[in-house]
């Protein structure tokens, strides 16, 4: 009777993966043709069957896809996906929750993005407590998309135990990331940061920071991890200090490449952030020096090229 039990599981899982993924075939089938009214239709319908299944995987592929067709298909309709997007939030587990809130961030940044012209015409109201957010002003956008991101991170060890791979067919992730030892917690934190960097360099400010805190920026892991940057004054700029410690914290007593690979990646990014080639030649050339990693050999070998074709071409003009 136990193994009858099972093969019938069995048999239904499969039928029920067999029958979802066909529905998505015909929603990709009417997106490559252009047919979005079509798709999204048929993505609705797939919602309706996963929320009678209690399929958390499927509800949240659901809104990933229903949220790419409001930006697209109907500006009048957002409003509606919104909603159900609050609400399904509210009843969600952990982990759905965070994939959520993300889809709710990102659809509040791409339509703050598209509309920021008009927004930043409306004056900040105080004690701002509309649901509606075609009436909010830009600093209600920013603060609701902060704290979506931050609920995102919110259980986070429910989050570091769970595999990206379980999702692999619901969100979208580069191909050159090895997803053996990622967790929901790393792409959330990832996408998070990126957020952050982007709102930090656009921003129009000068830097005001202590000097002494920016050198420790461009230290090496172990010193900048062990480093608490109190003195950060702006706070986007602070969460991507704290991210990017939680993210070499993670991996600095694992191999030494990896290590160096997450310090190349800060020092792209401190680049871009303070404008200073110099500093920032300087720590890449010693890298170089030091570590095994071929391929980050050959990556900082392309910069060092690049910056003398530039240099070249700044000499002959």
């Amino acid at each position: 009777m136990r193994t009858l039990f099972l093969l019938l599981f069995i048999f239904s899982s499969f039928s029920l993966f067999g029958q979802y993924d066909a529905k998505w075939k015909e929603v990709y089938h009417h997106e490559l043709n252009g047919k979005i009214k079509s798709a999204q239709k048929e993505v609705e319908k797939i919602y309706k069957k996963a929320k009678n299944n209690k399929d958390e995987v499927q509800i949240v592929k659901c809104f990933f896809y229903l949220s790419k067709f409001e930006l697209i298909f109907d500006e009048k309709a957002q409003p509606a996906i919104i909603t159900n997007l609050n609400e399904e939030i509210k009843v969600a587990p952990p982990v759905s929750k965070a994939l959520l809130n993300y889809i709710y961030a990102k659809i509040l940044e791409n339509y703050y993005q598209k509309n920021n012209y008009h927004i930043n015409k409306y004056t900040p109201l105080k004690n701002q407590k509309s649901k509606d957010f075609l009436t909010w002003s830009a600093v209600d956008f920013k603060k609701e998309i902060e704290k979506s991101y931050k609920l995102c991170l919110q259980n986070e060890a429910i989050l570091k135990n769970t595999s990206i791979i379980q999702y692999k067919d619901v969100i979208e992730i580069s191909k050159d990331i090895e997803m053996l030892n990622l967790t929901l917690y790393d792409f959330l934190t990832d996408k998070y940061l990126d957020y952050n960097k982007k709102v930090y360099i656009n921003s129009a400010h000068g830097i005001k920071n202590d000097l002494t805190e920016i050198n420790f920026l461009y230290q090496e892991s172990n010193l900048f991890t062990a480093h608490n940057f109190k003195a950060l004054e702006d706070e986007h700029l602070s969460n991507i200090i704290r991210l990017q410690k939680k993210i070499e914290k993670k991996i600095l007593n694992s191999n030494q490449e990896k290590v160096d690979e997450k310090y190349y990646e800060r020092l792209e990014l401190l680049k871009y952030i303070f404008s200073n080639d110099s500093l920032f030649f300087n720590k890449i050339i010693a890298l170089e020096k030091k570590t095994t990693n071929t391929f980050l050999k050959q990556d900082i070998r392309m910069d060092r090229l690049q910056r003398s074709e530039e240099h070249t071409s700044e000499l002959q003009s």
